[in-house]
């Protein structure tokens, strides 16, 4: 598509002008689970992994629920933004439920997405309590991980990386091709088990003609300089 896009502007005679280039984690189909996480990481790692999975057991009863209809969808919307206040984005104020407009978007978007089928929901749970949890957009023959949270109270057993171990069981889901992580560029829990990127460019193109053709390509410069700066 980009090419083609590129492509297009070139005949057009208008200028393109990449702003920001950048590759984020993305889980793509062709392997097991199981093949996938043994690629992934190392036997150490993952032995390591099954020792957390173990001393957690021993707090209390682990399970993983998963589903993508509409039953307890407000119950479980009510826990994710809870998990989300208590940790570190409620107490600088960035958590969705810290903002009525963002937590009124994030329910009215799962409520949607689960209306039509488009949405899968993935929890760990402790005893009754949620500690990972996990919303994903499905987008066949692609899914967007939308958004995740953890118990910060357990992050000594890793919560987030044993949700994620669960959550490879996408690869299993026949129509969908690859999942995007939506994650940050070097994301220190989620590149340690998505291996594979996706790459990601913004461009900047030339509109109008004269003066506002001129005024388009000085502001995809600043844009540029911008970006490299917060780089």
């Amino acid at each position: 598509m980009t090419r083609s896009l590129v492509s297009l502007c070139a005949e057009q005679g208008r200028q393109v002008a990449e702003v920001l280039h950048r590759s984020r984690a993305v889980l793509n189909h062709g392997f097991t689970p199981d093949e996938h996480l043994r690629s992934a990481m190392s036997a150490k790692k993952r032995k390591e992994l099954r020792r957390q999975r173990a001393r957690l057991e021993k707090e209390d009863a682990v399970s993983i629920r998963r589903t993508r209809g509409t039953e307890r969808l407000d119950k479980w919307i009510g826990e994710f933004l809870a998990l989300e206040l208590r940790g570190w984005k409620g107490g600088r104020g960035s958590a969705l439920a810290s903002d009525p407009r963002n937590e009124q978007l994030f329910r009215q978007s799962l409520a949607g997405a689960a209306a039509l089928g488009r949405l899968e929901r993935i929890a760990m749970y402790c005893g009754d309590r949620p500690i990972a949890m996990l919303a994903t957009f499905l987008a066949e023959p692609g899914a967007y991980s939308f958004k995740t949270s953890f118990d910060e109270d357990f992050a000594r057993f890793s919560p987030g990386l044993l949700l994620q171990v669960e959550n490879l069981a996408l690869l299993e889901d026949p129509v969908l091709e690859w999942c995007d992580s939506c994650a940050a560029v070097d994301h220190p829990m989620i590149e340690r088990i998505w291996r594979d990127r996706r790459e990601m460019v913004w461009l900047s193109i030339g509109v109008g003609r004269g003066l506002r053709r001129k005024m388009g390509e000085l502001w995809a410069k600043i844009e540029a300089w911008r970006e490299e700066r917060r780089a």
